[in-house]
């Protein structure tokens, strides 16, 4: 399948989209733009090498999996650590997941008593909900939330093989946002649905978008409800302001000048 057919196939699949979100067959992908650029070669590459890693993942199936494996997995490793030196250095990608991978960031404090980093709502850091929900709070409407279910419901998913379910949100229906993933998996803390280069790892964290559910139990509505006196205590310490946030225009790497 073609770059331009995966990508689409893979959105069309996204629960979240309405009329007039992300096209599932767009004209003109946003990578277009840029295969005229020396940096196309390089995405190429990139792209290929994660891939590769994730169908030799994927060949394995419902082979056991303890929670710890995902550390010893030489290709997990290999795809990690592939990322997370194309974003070094680059002035969009690179300070965007810093900042919401970082969980300071959203008002987590380390709190003597409990003994654990905890949110202003008194949940751990080490709880995917209270990321889910935080950045609900922070982002708004923009941030659609998700979750989806253990190895049987999303057999293709580590982290439904790792810990039976998740939750995360969608940013602008494109971004995923999980600072738990960071946490957890040490990936970066945004994946943009539209790159090619980040869908391996998407599919290889989060699974098949099918079977994702979005707004689980109302819980959009049961945040956005909370009272001005409420939201004020839920976001104490958060240091994030949504608008001074720069995010991918096209998804590929900047350029260089």
């Amino acid at each position: 399948m073609s770059i331009e057919g995966e990508v689409a196939d893979y959105l069309a699949n996204y629960p979240g989209r309405r009329e007039g979100d992300i096209s599932a067959s767009p004209d003109e992908p946003w990578w277009t733009t840029y295969m005229d650029d020396p940096e196309w070669q390089d995405i190429l590459e990139d792209r290929e090498f994660l891939r590769r890693e994730y169908m030799s993942w994927l060949r394995e199936g419902d082979a056991p999996c303890e929670p710890t494996c995902r550390y010893g997995d030489p290709r997990f490793m290999r795809m990690r650590d592939r990322m997370l030196a194309r974003d070094v250095g680059d002035p969009v990608r690179s300070p965007l997941a810093e900042t919401l991978g970082n969980g300071e960031n959203f008002g987590v404090r380390w709190d003597d008593e409990e003994g654990d980093d905890l949110f202003p709502d008194g949940n751990t850091a080490k709880l995917c909900t209270a990321w889910a929900e935080q950045a609900r709070r922070v982002f708004g409407e923009r941030a659609k939330m998700f979750a989806f279910g253990g190895r049987i419901d999303n057999p293709h998913s580590q982290i439904s093989r790792d810990y039976g379910g998740h939750e995360f949100v969608i940013v602008d229906d494109r971004f995923i946002v999980d600072g738990w993933a960071t946490l957890e998996y040490g990936i970066p803390a945004v994946l943009d649905l539209q790159d090619p280069v980040d869908l391996p790892m998407a599919r290889m964290m989060y699974g098949d978008p099918r079977t994702w559910t979005r707004n689980w139990l109302g819980k959009e509505q049961r945040i956005d409800a909370e009272s001005p006196e409420e939201r004020e205590a839920l976001m104490q310490g958060v240091s994030i302001s949504p608008a001074g946030l720069l995010w991918p225009a096209g998804g590929a790497p900047t350029p260089s000048p």
